[in-house]
């Protein structure tokens, strides 16, 4: 299965209840990427340092977790097992430049290093 897939995001909807991941974070990159994989009948996930790639309607509770190097390994491994267990082998990642945004790397790193191993087609694309 293909997916797209973009980062979470630090702003979050001020609410105590559980929420579909999609409407959670106030990003205007999830909403043009999810928009986009809509129209483009293409499986949608948010990559989050906490959960792993969460499906849009997938509900969660309001959390405050930024991705640090040292937690790479553990979310690859995280990713990896998501991936083979929801059959995903092609993924077009869409993301803010690592240069102009470093806390972006961590989560780079944890897609590119798990899609190497379980040899995942990936697509970089800079938004």
């Amino acid at each position: 299965m293909k997916i797209y897939c973009t980062v979470c995001s630090r702003k979050k909807l001020e609410t105590d209840q559980s929420v579909e991941a999609v409407n959670l974070y106030l990003s205007e990159n999830i909403r043009n990427v999810y928009e986009k994989s809509m129209r483009e009948g293409i499986e949608f996930r948010i990559l989050s340092g906490k959960f792993g790639l969460l499906r849009p309607d997938e509900k969660i509770r309001r959390y405050d977790y930024l991705l640090k190097d040292d937690a790479v390994n553990e979310l690859k491994e995280k990713i990896k097992n998501q991936m083979k267990s929801q059959e995903i082998d092609d993924i077009t990642f869409f993301a803010e430049n690592r240069e102009e945004h470093p806390n972006w790397i961590p989560y780079y790193n944890s897609i590119i290093r798990a899609c190497n191993e379980l040899e995942i087609k990936l697509k970089l694309v800079e938004i």
